[in-house]
């Protein structure tokens, strides 16, 4: 970890110390504007009978008390210049945690649509409205709080919705509405919505820390990690970062993958299933840092926006691959599901999503004989014969305009046949191979690999432009 990033984890810790807004996962979390009249719900582990609680900040009472019913509390939010967390504390005893309750200042106006104040961010406003289908109920109430109008979808199946107007719409997903894959959610596609944000699903994983952390390392949000519509935040520098203490783990399916946010190939937010279908994925729990960190305000704007109308430069799905080893009869899906996955799907373009439409926007795309094929190379699994590894037809030219991908590794392939010679003179740093620029090689050698080294094959057939779609039976995936 260099050191810029050890300083910006170090200062926001020293500033949450400072603050007393430092970042419990196991409380709820409730949002509100100044002055309002508000229900904040309380941790379960709380007393079930009626009990006095306080709002509790840098050391002093704001509000209360009020008595705590059925797990809820009502409070008028504070009056604040900035925001600012309060923590629901029992008036009585040892002033146990109950709950936390983010409050924005009143008129604050966070600037998606035309702001309504000068406080906030104001920025030129999206074409597309926010609609909540089944969104959580954290998302509602910030965007209430931050002056972001969401219209609320009636019914996941009927045609009308409240509030609606015919105009673009950006579908914000949580739990209830989302499924049991990406699949579900393509029906908001198919019907009404032109994009969709997913905040919260059962088939995320579980909250975890990232590979490389500790179970109490933050997991800090840093310009290096941003990508694809969030690219233009890289060479920042930013001195108080957003923290978190963990991230829902990706889904594992097959399918296209842009990563927005990533940490060591592990996506944190990642538009998914093609260019034309629009649906991004979040796995960081935002609640989280919305309101204790301007930035992580800032960048959750930045994800609304991109979601709603993505860039259309995303590399078109058309490219064919071209099976160098082993042949492509021999690709099973038991073995290899992510490059057979490649080889079925390009044939199926066009065909009946979920019985929908047989033309989805999903399906824009076709492969094209025209486009350099994408030449594969898989090695994992148990060593090559050497015979059988001398008589590989192996491609001699590798370029950006014939690519070349190599998986797994092999005692009998001679991995420098591609690489620049290292300079004799440096010293074992700069001995390493270097590649040339078409060629990408994932070393991981198991045939079966974990979701993360399949997740990075997605992301690696995806930038060459290999149409993936979501598989027919995502449960046996």
């Amino acid at each position: 970890m260099n050191a810029g990033r050890v300083m910006a984890i170090v200062s926001v810790l020293v500033l949450a110390a400072r603050t007393g807004v430092a970042v419990d996962a196991g409380l709820p979390v409730t949002f509100g504007q100044s002055g309002e009249t508000i229900s904040v719900r309380l941790t379960r582990s709380g007393c079930d009978a009626t009990f006095p609680v306080v709002l509790e900040a840098y050391g002093r009472f704001w509000a209360g008390p009020t008595h705590a019913e059925d797990h809820t509390a009502r409070f008028v939010v504070p009056a604040v210049r900035v925001p600012t967390v309060f923590r629901v504390v029992t008036a009585n005893g040892d002033r146990a945690s109950l709950a936390e309750l983010v409050a924005y200042p009143r008129g604050y106006a966070l600037g998606w649509g035309p702001p309504s104040s000068r406080v906030g961010l104001g920025e030129p406003s999206p074409r597309a409205m926010l609609v909540s289908a089944g969104a959580p109920v954290w998302f509602r109430e910030w965007a209430e709080a931050v002056g972001l109008s969401v219209a609320v979808l009636e019914s996941s199946d009927g045609p009308n919705s409240r509030g609606v107007e015919r105009q673009r719409q950006l579908m914000i997903v949580g739990r209830d509405e989302a499924g049991r894959s990406p699949r579900d959610v393509m029906r908001f596609l198919n019907r009404r919505a032109d994009a969709v944000l997913v905040l919260e699903a059962n088939w995320f994983g579980e909250l975890e820390s990232p590979p490389d952390a500790s179970g109490t390392a933050p997991l800090a949000i840093v310009p290096e990690m941003l990508a694809g519509e969030l690219s233009d935040f890289r060479g920042q520098q930013w001195a108080a970062p957003p923290v978190f203490t963990a991230a829902a783990s990706p889904w594992p399916g097959i399918t296209n993958r842009w990563a927005w946010i990533e940490r060591n190939a592990t996506p944190l937010v990642e538009r998914i299933g093609g260019p034309a279908g629009r649906i991004t994925v979040s796995y960081v729990p935002w609640q989280r840092q919305l309101g204790r960190n301007e930035l992580a305000d800032m960048l959750f704007r930045r994800i609304l926006l991109a979601a709603a109308d993505p860039a259309m430069d995303s590399p078109r799905l058309e490219r064919r691959i071209e099976m160098i080893w082993p042949r492509e009869a021999e690709v099973r899906p038991g073995m290899r599901p992510v490059l057979a996955a490649a080889i079925k799907r390009r044939s199926g373009i066009g065909e009946v999503v979920s019985g929908v439409a047989k033309k989805s926007r999903l399906h824009e795309e076709s492969p094209s004989d025209d486009v350099p094929r994408l030449r594969i190379v898989d090695l994992r699994g148990p060593d090559l014969p050497r015979d059988a590894a001398a008589s590989l037809q192996l491609p001699r030219e590798v370029s950006e305009q014939r690519p070349l991908v190599v998986l797994g590794t092999d005692s009998a392939f001679d991995e420098g046949r591609w690489a620049d010679p290292p300079p004799v003179d440096d010293g074992d740093e700069g001995n390493a191979k270097k590649w040339p620029p078409g060629l990408t090689w994932l070393a991981d050698d198991s045939l079966l690999p974990p979701a993360l080294p399949r997740i990075q094959l997605m992301q690696v057939l995806t930038q060459w432009g290999v149409f993936l779609d979501f598989p027919e039976n995502e449960e046996k995936e």
